[in-house]
């Protein structure tokens, strides 16, 4: 199914698109932005803000109001207007 909406997206002339991704992992917020086309992926923009202490605390969100503030900041300077989010370990599964 994949190869054949690529095949379609090719044919239509929609051969380059940028993804993006954020993730935090020990207290520091990181965002790529990779760009691909039919031939190769390019990274396009890097960004790593250090989180202030306390702001994530064993991967849950303590301080929402720094995070969010980071993230603005990753925002406009790399111009993302939406990312896939990488969760830490802690918030994807549900430990009993």
């Amino acid at each position: 199914m994949i190869s054949f909406l690529k095949r379609i997206l090719f044919s239509l002339g929609l051969t380059s698109y940028t993804h993006a991704a954020v993730s935090w992992v020990g207290g520091t917020l990181r965002a790529l932005v990779l760009n691909r086309t039919s031939s190769h992926v390019r990274i396009v923009g890097y960004e790593e803000i250090a989180l202030p202490p306390g702001t994530i605390d064993e991967g849950k969100i303590v301080n929402p109001s720094v995070l969010l503030a980071s993230l603005v900041t990753v925002k406009k300077t790399l111009g993302i207007r939406a990312a896939h989010i990488l969760l830490p370990e802690e918030c994807a599964y549900v430990f009993h």
